[in-house]
């Protein structure tokens, strides 16, 4: 096996492979992991096995670890589709012997996996690495999708309010985001500037889907492409003088719907525990299950040096 530390030069055999991959996202693209290269020191790498790309490992060097990936929601080993176990071993023995220090990584949820892949975290527990922490996300499964009562009756608000693919409009929906999360003390993770910038590199795989009153944008979501099985909400926000509207109700309906029709498999609604999995905002898990979601789990690992 031979290890060769990503360069510029690799950028397009990198995005091709995890395209074909058996487990990648497009979170694990250099195309995504671009927008804050200037935030990290890279130390992705490439993994040959007598000239072949067999596997990617997306990372930068973060207080003397290799942190897989500190910039992006997924990161980990990202493997051919013909990977077998014996391969996930020789492949992680290289990666620990190349970087020679504590390495971290977080594995996506299985339902982004394009293909079963959990050899590549079996064999990384047999080499040394522990769970860390565990969170829980939402998933919707497109194939069985069952409201609750109650939500039923939230879509019968739908009628009077306009939903769109909106790209046009990020600062409105910006301002509303921010003063969500201003109740809880936070602010987003990404800048609009960043948002922006994350379309204009990715312009087929990340979608506003905002909802109007008249003229007015009341609420929007964020959704993400992050491969051709499995897609991703980020960021649900709404103006609250118009809950009763249902406005989030309506747009997650409308986004269940585009993606049965385009042939996608899960949905996934993203995490709704705080502080690695301690604290549970049940409300939220509430909301989010009463589509149809059920449980799955995004986990955090570490091997020390």
């Amino acid at each position: 096996m031979k290890i060769v530390k990503y360069e510029q030069k690799h950028h397009k055999i990198w995005d091709e492979f995890v395209k074909n991959s058996k487990n990648g996202t497009i979170f694990h693209t250099q195309t995504f992991l671009s927008y804050h290269k200037d935030r990290f020191e890279d130390a992705s790498i490439l993994i040959y096995k007598k000239n072949s790309l067999i596997a990617l490992f997306p990372a930068v060097e973060v207080d003397n670890k290799t942190i897989s990936h500190q910039g992006s929601t997924y990161g980990g080993l990202i493997v051919r589709k013909d990977n077998r176990l014996k391969t996930s071993f020789e492949i992680w023995e290289e990666i620990i012997k190349y970087y020679n220090k504590t390495i971290e990584f977080r594995k996506s949820e299985y339902i982004f996996d394009m293909y079963p892949s959990e050899e590549v975290v079996f064999s990384a527990k047999k080499m040394g690495f522990r769970e860390v922490y565990e969170e829980l996300s939402t998933c919707l499964d497109l194939n069985y999708i069952k409201f609750t009562k109650g939500r039923k009756w939230a879509l019968t608000k739908c009628k009077n309010l306009k939903i769109v693919f909106d790209d046009m409009n990020y600062e409105r929906y910006y301002e509303i985001l921010q003063n969500n999360l201003k109740k809880h003390n936070s602010t987003p993770t990404h800048t609009l500037e960043e948002m922006k910038l994350i379309k204009n590199l990715l312009p087929n795989n990340y979608f506003l889907v905002s909802i109007y009153l008249n003229d007015m944008m009341i609420a929007g979501i964020w959704l993400v492409i992050a491969n051709s099985k499995t897609a991703h909400t980020f960021y649900i926000a709404q103006n609250y003088e118009y809950k009763d509207l249902q406005p989030l109700s309506c747009i997650v309906k409308y986004i269940i719907e585009y993606l049965q029709n385009n042939n996608f498999t899960y949905l996934n609604f993203g995490i709704s525990t705080e502080n690695r999995g301690e604290i549970i905002n049940f409300g939220l898990f509430e909301f989010k299950e009463s589509f149809g979601g059920f449980g799955v789990s995004r986990r955090y690992y570490r091997r020390e040096i």
